[in-house]
């Protein structure tokens, strides 16, 4: 018994140690990953998405690793399904679109 306990008194520190790096670390990113998974796997035609690269669009097919975008009326691009960033909600949706409507405002009292 008294071998054990210097023994513990030097490992004590680094099993401390392990212990905050997986519940601040591994924990969060594996549940993170998960959820990410999760998202992937709803991701179906007719979705409203936002990219990684800030493009909002319509999903039009998903084929493996590619996802169909519908950025504008007759305008689709590809990117790869990991550039899916998250679903575009409504409030997201009429943000956007206020400030279109801001722009395009300026731009006609101002002139091109």
């Amino acid at each position: 018994m008294n071998e054990i306990m210097p023994l513990f008194n030097a490992a004590w520190p680094f099993l401390l140690m392990i212990g905050i790096f997986y519940f601040l670390l591994y924990r969060p990113q594996k549940k993170e990953k998960a959820e990410r998974k999760q998202f992937l796997e709803q991701l179906s035609k007719n979705s409203k998405v936002i990219t990684v690269g800030g493009l909002y669009g319509t999903v039009k097919a998903i084929k493996g690793e590619i996802v169909v975008l519908q950025i504008a009326p007759k305008t689709e691009i590809r990117v790869a399904k990991a550039a899916v960033h998250k679903f575009q909600y409504e409030e997201e949706e009429e943000e956007v679109a206020k400030e279109v409507a801001a722009a395009q405002d300026d731009e006609a009292t101002h002139g091109k």
